[in-house]
């Protein structure tokens, strides 16, 4: 399970990734239980840290709308973007952010009923990094195996043009991003991402195993 991957993932890394990854394990994750926060405090608390699912922003990976660096900075230091998006835009990125906490809900029922052996824990931390406080990470959930290991669960929605983007176990580099920081952050070696593409009745499971030198590229 989880032993054999970082097996794996150590045999294949640099020594100076190994070297980065063991400084990184002398300071433990800091955590706070954001289970209580309104959504004006939740916002408030999003200024002062570099979120994993905001990585990708940083690097300029992110090919969404509202997704650049410029678009990240104005966010962290509370400026009005020169391109606010309309009225329309906005109605859609709500209904796209509700319709991805509906499906959230759906995808961890599936999780259960598809590994009834494993327990999936739904965890309301933010965690930030040990080493680089202003890492944070908030995960949609943990998988515990029957081993007792555990692997980080990410859950998405799709649309049905994109369905292709994830043929043959491959997670789009701005995915990549943000399961690299969760992974530097909690020290876990696996994570699973779980789409649901629009119009495909069963969930993608896309597997990512850790990549030191990737991750330390990054964190640097």
């Amino acid at each position: 399970q989880t032993a054999e991957v970082k097996k794996r993932v150590l045999a294949k890394a640099s020594p100076e990734a190994i070297a980065f990854w063991k400084e990184g394990l002398k300071t433990l994750p800091g955590k706070f239980d954001a289970s209580g926060l309104t959504p004006e405090e939740w916002k408030d608390r999003r200024r002062l840290s570099i979120g994993s699912s905001a990585a990708s922003h940083v690097t300029g990976d992110c090919p969404f709308e509202g997704c650049t660096p410029y678009d990240l900075y104005n966010e962290k230091v509370g400026s009005v973007s020169l391109f606010p998006p309309s009225e329309e835009e906005a109605r859609e990125r709500e209904d796209r952010f509700d319709y991805g906490h509906v499906m959230e809900t759906y995808l961890r029922g599936w999780v259960r009923r598809h590994w009834p052996n494993s327990k999936l824990v739904i965890d309301t931390n933010i965690y930030n990094d040990g080493t680089y406080p202003f890492l944070t990470a908030n995960l949609d959930g943990m998988l515990q195996l029957p081993d007792g290991s555990w692997v980080h669960i990410e859950f998405k929605t799709a649309s049905a043009q994109a369905r292709h983007a994830y043929d043959d176990n491959n997670i789009p580099l701005y995915y990549r991003r943000q399961l690299i920081q969760c992974q530097r952050i909690l020290n876990v070696w696996s994570s699973r991402l779980i789409v649901k593409i629009e119009g495909v009745p069963k969930p993608v499971v896309c597997v990512y195993a850790r990549d030191l030198d990737a991750e330390m590229e990054q964190v640097k």
